[in-house]
């Protein structure tokens, strides 16, 4: 088991490490008055960036600001999915880094 994961465990990082570094360019090239902005949570959805699935909870969370939006997802909610991992990898007796 822990053979197939080191295996697939590659890609991902891969994948995880390529979105970070996709992430800080994006921010670094923003203004602080466009953190101030109010995002077009419609034109979100219409566009498909935000599936049917999740429009409830975002429109729970209308009001909030595009730097409130970049904390939330790009910091607290993707450590919450990081933590559930590392849980699992865990309770599976893989150690973790």
């Amino acid at each position: 088991m822990q053979g197939s994961v080191a295996h697939h465990g590659s890609p991902l990082r891969g994948y995880y490490n390529a979105v970070g570094r996709s992430t800080v360019e994006v921010v670094k090239t923003l203004r602080s008055q466009e953190l101030d902005a109010m995002p077009d949570l419609h034109r979100l959805h219409t566009e498909g960036i935000c599936r049917e699935e999740a429009m409830w909870a975002i429109s729970e969370r209308e009001g909030q600001t595009k730097g409130w939006w970049l904390g939330h997802l790009g910091l607290g909610h993707n450590q919450m999915y990081r933590g559930e991992a590392l849980t699992i990898r865990g309770l599976q007796g893989i150690r973790n880094r």
